[in-house]
């Protein structure tokens, strides 16, 4: 075979041949198995040299004449050459041999050969074998899988490493699945969900959630689903198809334009333009709500971040699994605010809504979680002697505060209409040595009792716990009654036990309503009378202070959750299991000893 390559070689070269050479080439051309071959080495020369060989093969040019290039689908004849007498005992192999670079031309030049000013007949390469099936295109992959996370697939296996090719159908029943496609963009879906690429920057979402962050600057990534289309404007956003194929985008960063499927009295579909922190909703029969929401919380999708934690975690990773435990915290629906205290970063992780800096005269002490927790750093904060501490809410425009609705235009918690619950965990330490008060205050400044609506724990050198409303400069002392279905109180009395705090408080026009309870269970509170029940003309706070009195016993705090229902108290509080690391390394505890 090598020497009938070096003969094609020659002749692609315009040398001239012995008429044995010619009859061996002849016999070599004719067989159907070298058309691959002629047509790869006929590519190669067209590359070598820069110019198309085939018209001095086909159209009688010699060396020395003027090449004409080939124009589109077309040949351009050259002056022809003086004729030169050959044996016709090489007319056939001519034939193939020029059938086989037409198809070289045409995979080349990606053109479809226009044989009008061509005399040379296809027909003569054509054989039972067929080799130009060789020649059918690649499929084209947009994407590559990079996590496949518990997915299922039916009829396929899909795992790290699979390409996704254009026009490939992906019904996910379970799982999630996080992809990279050619340009750099990131995604995650999440099952149940059917899609499809018609294309590297176009998605065909029929059901589930999809979130992608764009890399690069690069625009223009559109997901369509069966009511609306979304145009990438340089964003990291989510889109949900619910199961009545309504349409809900949330945009993270960036902006996203937000279309409608249906007309709009004739005219084209209407559009939306999400901000960032935004969310846009299309119904079911494709009108586009004009109405942009404010996003109630940053993880409502899993977003692209939020894979290689997943993956890590589920290698027993004990800081990939806080992270997820956090970041699946933050999709509870309702949930406003949460502060763990994190011992490795002094409280400064693993919350939200509550500035990252606590505030204190002394040096902040940490202590060990007052419950088997899901967070494995999370600690609890030990509040010493005549200490005051303070967390500042995060009261900005786009926090979760803001974004439920429950600040008033001074940027106080406390909105006319609104509803809040609160509840966090504390535990006196020296019940036997108890100062005038400890606890939790609701302030609107750093004041006590002039900025200070609210507070809770045990005051007035009483053994028991109670609430303190503070109106003015009157201030309401009530005790809390753990059986208030009868006339007598039935006082909590101040131990060394963990208590769970939970308050509701309702806003209202004229005034607000407070009810307490005390290591009631989340799940009976609905049913379960207040041990406190109270009306207040106007709470308002955007702060919370911890405090112990001088003379005192340490008070310990942990997890303080806000939400605007129980339910997001309860589902935060249940939070573990799934994402528990085995074995952790625990920090080191810094415990409070009394002198």
């Amino acid at each position: 075979m090598s020497r009938s390559l070096e003969l094609l070689n020659a002749y692609l070269d315009g040398k001239e041949l012995s008429p044995a050479e010619e009859q061996a080439l002849s016999q070599w051309v004719n067989d159907p198995d070298n058309a691959k071959t002629i047509v790869e080495l006929a590519i190669i020369h067209s590359h070598i040299q820069h110019w198309m060989s085939v018209p001095s093969l086909f159209l009688g040019c010699n060396r020395e004449a003027k090449i004409h290039r080939i124009d589109g689908p077309e040949l351009v004849p050259c002056p022809a050459r003086p004729k030169v007498h050959k044996p016709r005992r090489i007319a056939n192999w001519y034939l193939a041999l020029a059938a086989s670079l037409m198809l070289a031309v045409v995979a080349y030049r990606g053109y479809p050969w226009n044989t009008t000013n061509n005399p040379v007949p296809i027909a003569a390469a054509s054989s039972s074998t067929q080799p130009q099936a060789d020649f059918a295109p690649e499929p084209v992959v947009v994407a590559t899988v990079t996590e496949a996370l518990e997915v299922r697939v039916p009829d396929r296996d899909v795992h790290s490493g699979t390409h996704i090719q254009i026009d490939d159908k992906l019904v996910v029943e379970s799982g999630i699945l996080a992809f990279t496609t050619n340009d750099g963009s990131r995604m995650v879906v999440e099952a149940p969900a059917e899609l499809r690429f018609g294309s590297a920057r176009q998605i065909f979402l029929d059901s589930g959630k999809l979130t992608a962050r764009v890399e690069g600057g690069e625009t223009g990534l559109v997901v369509v689903t069966p009511t609306a289309r979304v145009i990438d404007l340089g964003t990291e956003f989510g889109v949900a198809v619910g199961p009545q194929r309504d349409t809900r985008v949330a945009v993270y960063e960036g902006v996203a334009e937000l279309y409608g499927s249906a007309p709009t009295d004739g005219a084209a579909p209407a559009s939306r333009r999400i901000n960032a922190g935004r969310a846009g909703y299309v119904a079911s029969h494709g009108e586009l709500m004009w109405t942009v929401q404010t996003l109630p919380y940053d993880r409502e999708f899993i977003r692209p971040d939020e894979i290689e934690s997943i993956r890590r975690a589920r290698h027993g990773s004990a800081e990939a699994t806080q992270q997820v435990s956090f970041f699946t915290l933050q999709r509870t629906p309702g949930l406003l605010g949460y502060q763990s205290f994190d011992m490795p970063s002094r409280g400064e992780r693993y919350a939200f809504s509550f500035k990252q800096t606590i505030r204190a005269d002394q040096s902040l002490v940490f202590g060990g979680d007052l419950s088997d927790h899901h967070l494995y750093s999370s600690g609890s904060l030990v509040v010493g002697e005549d200490e005051e501490v303070f967390l500042d809410l995060d009261t900005s425009a786009d926090s979760p505060l803001a974004r439920a609705g429950v600040l008033t235009e001074q940027g106080h918690v406390g909105r006319s209409g609104s509803e809040l619950w609160l509840a966090w965990k504390s535990r006196t330490v020296y019940p036997q040595h108890l100062g005038s008060q400890a606890g939790l205050a609701l302030m609107f400044g750093d004041q006590r009792l002039v900025q200070e609506p609210l507070f809770f724990g045990y005051s007035d050198n009483r053994d028991t716990l109670s609430a303190v409303v503070n109106i003015g400069s009157r201030i309401n002392h009530m005790e809390l009654d753990a059986d208030p279905n009868t006339f007598a109180i039935d006082h909590l009395k101040v131990d060394n036990s963990v208590k769970q705090w939970v308050v509701q408080i309702i806003f209202g026009e004229r005034s607000d309503k407070v009810a307490v309870w005390c290591d009631v269970p989340f799940a009976n509170i609905r049913e379960t009378r207040p041990f406190v029940e109270t009306m207040h003309n106007n709470i308002l706070f955007d702060r919370i202070q911890l405090r112990t009195s001088e003379g005192g016993s340490p008070c310990v705090f942990d997890d303080i959750v806000m939400a605007s229902n129980l339910e997001a108290i309860a589902s935060s509080e249940a939070l573990d299991a799934d994402f528990v690391a085995i074995e952790p390394v625990m920090p080191t505890l810094v415990m409070y000893v009394r002198p």
